[in-house]
């Protein structure tokens, strides 16, 4: 389905059976901004747990 949205400009080349998600130049930077993004939020979740954390042991 996304790999169908992605590979709208190359229609007339046949996609490897590998190549689900991400295919071609498009999908390389795709995954790479995901990538980002994923890792991005989970420091923003873990470092908002941390102060949590420190905020009710300090002043609960």
């Amino acid at each position: 389905m996304l790999s169908f949205a992605m590979n709208t400009y190359s229609t007339k080349q046949k996609l490897p059976q590998g190549e689900f998600l991400f295919c071609g130049r498009m999908g390389y930077y795709a995954f790479f901004f995901f990538a980002a993004a994923f890792f991005l939020g989970a420091a923003f979740f873990a470092a908002f747990f941390f102060a949590a954390m420190v905020f009710e042991i300090y002043f609960y």
